[in-house]
């Protein structure tokens, strides 16, 4: 019985810590939206800060996307690894990351350029560790289910695309398609995947080792939301200050956000709440 408590104590804890971050990053955003005017394109100078909303040029050069080969001017991705090493079989996030060329959002008024970069990041080679994910989220960029639905986040840039618009899984011991194999061969943050022969020949179902490929995409046309610094040429960069890129309208992000800050916040609540309580019963 005591071992159970512990783990209720411990996970409570955890889980708690993990939903009050996740929700304070929710906070933090929200704040810098309100507090940010929205900036005609013409009025925007260089070292300003910007907040654009507006839709993608229709006449933006485009990159193929890394999983369906999509023609889209932003790409966020996630791999994901199927671990059964635990007692909890789940989705392990292993490499997360952005792929983008130049485009321009335009406005009633004019254009203005972006350019996000190219941004990965890889997460430590094992088994998932609540522990350990939580010693690096001030280290590491964010798997951003659950603080911004599906995108990227690290220190300088943050691309938020609400939902994730396609999933490709491949079996432990297949092949990737050529597009995901091209990817995977170009993308030093993204390991080649490795199956647990051992394990899957009693496997049945989803096999250990098995990768989910994700990716949400920004395309020529669709609505978008800007909230940067403009450098010395009139360009937004992550090399000038946070760089938020939002598929979508404002108000579609703040209402977002606003969901995710409530979600979190009760986990962060309750978790603590529970872990407490099994904490009491040890003392």
């Amino acid at each position: 019985m005591s071992v159970v408590v512990h783990a209720l104590a411990v996970g409570g804890l955890l889980g708690g810590a993990y939903g009050m971050w996740l929700a304070r990053q929710n906070y933090r955003t929200l704040r810098q939206m309100g507090n940010a005017e929205t900036t005609p394109t013409r009025e925007v100078r260089p070292n300003t800060a910007v907040e654009v909303s507006g839709t993608v040029s229709a006449a933006a050069e485009t990159i193929p996307s890394p999983v369906t080969g999509t023609e889209a001017v932003c790409c966020a991705w996630q791999v994901e690894t199927w671990d059964e090493a635990t007692k909890y079989n789940m989705w392990r996030p292993t490499a997360i990351g952005v792929t983008s060329v130049p485009f321009a959002i335009e406005d009633e008024y004019g254009q203005l350029r972006v350019a996000p970069g190219t941004h990965a990041h890889e997460f430590p080679n094992s088994s998932f560790d609540l522990v350990g994910q939580l010693k690096v989220l001030g280290e590491l960029p964010q798997t951003t289910q659950g603080s911004v639905g599906a995108g990227y986040v690290d220190e300088e840039l943050s691309v938020e695309m609400q939902q994730w618009d396609a999933a490709v899984e491949v079996g432990a011991e297949e092949s990737p398609p050529a597009s995901i194999q091209r990817f995977v061969d170009e993308t030093a943050a993204v390991q080649p995947a490795t199956g647990s022969p051992l394990t899957n020949l009693v496997d049945i179902g989803r096999q250990h080792g098995s990768r989910r490929y994700r990716e949400a995409l920004l395309t020529p046309g669709e609505a978008c939301y800007i909230l940067g610094m403009a450098n010395e040429n009139g360009v937004l960069t992550p090399d000038t200050g946070k760089l938020w890129v939002g598929r979508g309208t404002e108000e579609g992000l703040v209402a977002s956000k606003r969901k995710h800050l409530l979600r979190n916040g009760a986990v962060g609540i309750g978790g603590s709440l529970l872990g407490l309580g099994a904490t009491a019963l040890l003392l």
